[in-house]
């Protein structure tokens, strides 16, 4: 038996079958995994018992994975920036992660693109005909560059 418990499950019926369907494309609808089915279509605490025993297995991979991120995100603090059309754009060298906070009142929500070398931040608004559209008007957020 191996140390470490995530590889239980590799070892799980159910996830094995799914993961081998998921590789083939297209192969995810319903008749294609009939196990699957049949699972989902259990008793709501049998499902929560399988999902709980799964998600035990990775504890240790999501504490470790909380630490790292905790110390990527203090190494910046929120700045206050102001944006007079909207767009916000900046290098991305050596950043590992970008934090946004906009105001619960903001009337907009950001969209974040970008690679290694640059990154954008457009604001957009709900828009009922379209579900958004790019926001112009001048904008107030903080960011964290980590």
């Amino acid at each position: 038996m191996n140390n470490q418990a995530w590889l239980q499950l590799k070892e799980d019926v159910l996830l094995a079958s799914l993961k081998q369907r998921f590789a083939i494309q297209g192969g995810n609808f319903c008749f294609d995994l009939p196990q699957l089915q049949f699972w989902l279509h259990q008793s709501r605490p049998y499902i929560e018992k399988n999902i709980e025993r799964w998600l035990s297995l990775l504890k240790n991979i999501k504490q470790s994975l909380a630490l790292v991120l905790k110390f990527i995100r203090l190494r910046a603090e929120f700045k206050h920036i102001e944006t007079e059309s909207g767009f916000y754009q900046d290098s991305g060298e050596g950043l590992l992660l970008l934090r946004i906070k906009v105001a619960q009142s903001a009337q907009y929500f950001p969209t974040i693109s970008g690679n290694k070398f640059r990154y954008s931040i457009r604001f957009m608004l709900p828009c009922e005909q379209q579900g958004r559209r790019y926001s112009n008007q001048a904008t107030t957020f903080k960011l964290a560059r980590c």
